[in-house]
């Protein structure tokens, strides 16, 4: 019974610590900044195991939605791109990636 609650920590644990977000600049331009923001996003199931050695193996089961920079733009209705950025919200299991544009 020890082994199995000590298991269970273990993965919850493990479930806990593997979760984090980060948001990446990707781009600027010369384009005023505007007050419009567009966001696309994609979602994966199993989205990816990172090594050390900078190697990385895909492991994705299935995904949805599209991250690109066009659909990101006319999801904001923007035109004129001023700024691109990228956010990752991983955990161990989902993977959501989304493009971030601003502009007018």
């Amino acid at each position: 019974m020890k082994k199995i609650i000590l298991g269970t920590l273990v993965l919850v644990l493990i479930i806990l610590v593997g979760c984090s977000s980060i948001t990446v600049p990707l781009a600027a331009t010369a384009n005023p900044v505007g007050s419009k923001v567009g966001e696309a996003t994609e979602s994966r199931i199993f989205g990816g195991l990172t090594f050390s050695q900078g190697g990385v193996i895909k492991l994705v089961l299935f995904y949805t939605g599209e991250r690109s920079l066009s659909t990101a733009a006319a999801n904001g209705g923007i035109s004129r791109i001023a700024t691109v950025e990228q956010r990752i919200d991983k955990n161990p299991f989902i993977v959501k990636v989304t493009t971030i544009v601003t502009g007018e």
